[in-house]
């Protein structure tokens, strides 16, 4: 991935605002586009357009690809994301309400990436 292409923030779910995302990556200089997943002629972006991912939750499980294929061309973005990059990890599983302040615990990449190197582990972020 490009540092100097866009972060793609993927949303999958239309009342996501993505939060702050968007106010932080700006205040960052760091570009940022919106991809809505569950638009059905959207066009997927290939990995060397973008220069981050950040892949936000939605309704559904991500098992559910029969009524969601979207998820199908998510995952292999993602999974290629990984490939190529160790700052690009994350975790999978069944969508669960989460609210609240959760501290952040950084990777060892996490400490040295762009984005991230503005959270130290310990502070705390509301989910």
């Amino acid at each position: 991935m490009n540092s100097m292409n866009p972060v793609l923030c993927i949303r999958n779910d239309r009342d996501d605002t993505l939060g702050i995302t968007a106010a932080v990556l700006a205040e960052a200089g760091v570009p940022f586009s919106r991809l809505d997943a569950f638009e059905p002629d959207i066009r997927w972006p290939i990995l060397e357009e973008i220069g981050g991912l950040t892949v936000f939750g939605g309704e559904m499980n991500v098992d559910e690809t029969d009524r969601h294929p979207h998820l199908l061309i998510q995952r292999e973005l993602m999974r290629r994301a990984v490939d190529a990059g160790p700052s690009m990890r994350g975790s999978i599983g069944r969508r669960v309400r989460e609210f609240g302040f959760k501290p952040v615990r950084l990777t060892d990449s996490g400490e040295h990436d762009v984005l991230l190197s503005t959270f130290a582990t310990g502070d705390r972020v509301f989910q």
